[in-house]
């Protein structure tokens, strides 16, 4: 399409006009009111059709790689274009899940082949290695995709809370973040009392009396800090299993884990956690 002329109703700013709509070298060069002459071919809309602008699919998910029975890059970019979508990016919600330089090329090259429509790439956060953030931008990733695992739990408290330093470090390598939440985790609470309930659920006793409450609440901040201690890989477990309760398999399935390494990590990381609350215990004690 090197150059075209659309003549008819068009939606344009929330309004159904009749404009014309001129096309140079697959770009619109101008949108004008009423019928006007224009060079090149004419394509006149019949009354009953409405040109409309394209749109952009920021979440689609193309399965193709390990499951093509649900959707493939082009049976995705068809429907798509079908609808008026002229760019689609692609979540790495696949097998592999996309979150190397490598596994990115692989991707933008299989978009490449056989996407009917425009197309972006996201890759999953190279999680605590942000120095790969550049690479996968290099790649052709225009940004990453977080699900809730790879956040820290929503009542985390401020002082300990690094994501924002983590999201500039991506954004200045060019690559811009979308994060998936669960709806569970968006309650109508006090955050800083809910964050104090469930910090101190996790570390303390059942029977607490008023007396200890000033203790109670120094310790959940200690259990806080220990966590946040811990080694990425270790700490990524126990946030999965510890907060946002999943399960030993939905934890292997989201890592790309075996079972016996996410238990192995969660053995270990519990094991260090004890250690660094015992000290706790002791200078307390």
């Amino acid at each position: 399409m090197s150059n075209l002329v659309f003549v008819g109703k068009a939606l344009i700013e929330s309004e159904i006009k009749v404009a014309t709509v001129a096309i140079e070298g697959g770009v619109i060069r101008e949108v004008s009111a009423g019928t006007t002459r224009r060079e090149g071919p004419v394509v006149t809309l019949a009354d009953n059709q409405i040109l409309l602008p394209s749109a952009v699919d920021m979440l689609a998910a193309a399965r193709d790689w390990a499951e093509a029975h649900r959707d493939t890059v082009e049976t995705a970019t068809r429907a798509a274009l079908a609808g008026g979508i002229t760019v689609l990016c692609d979540q790495p919600n696949t097998v592999p899940r996309i979150n190397t330089a490598q596994l990115v090329e692989r991707r933008v090259g299989t978009f490449a082949q056989q996407s009917y429509v425009d197309f972006g790439i996201q890759s999953h956060p190279p999680h605590e290695d942000v120095s790969l953030a550049p690479k996968l931008r290099e790649a052709g990733a225009f940004g990453l995709t977080f699900f809730q695992w790879d956040l820290l739990p929503w009542n985390t408290p401020f002082d300990l809370d690094r994501t924002k330093e983590r999201m500039g470090r991506y954004a200045a390598a060019g690559l811009q973040g979308m994060a998936f939440v669960e709806e569970l985790a968006m309650r109508e609470t006090a955050l800083e009392d809910e964050a104090e309930k469930n910090a101190a659920v996790f570390a303390m006793p059942a029977e607490i009396s008023p007396a200890r409450t000033a203790e109670g609440q120094e310790r959940s901040v200690a259990v806080r800090r220990a966590v946040c201690a811990l080694p990425p890989d270790l700490r990524q477990v126990v946030v999965m299993k510890e907060f946002e309760e999943l399960t030993f398999q939905e934890i292997s399935d989201a890592l790309e884990l075996p079972l016996s390494t996410v238990k192995s990590r969660l053995y270990t990381a519990l094991r260090q956690l004890q250690m660094r609350l015992q000290k706790f215990g002791e200078r307390i004690g």
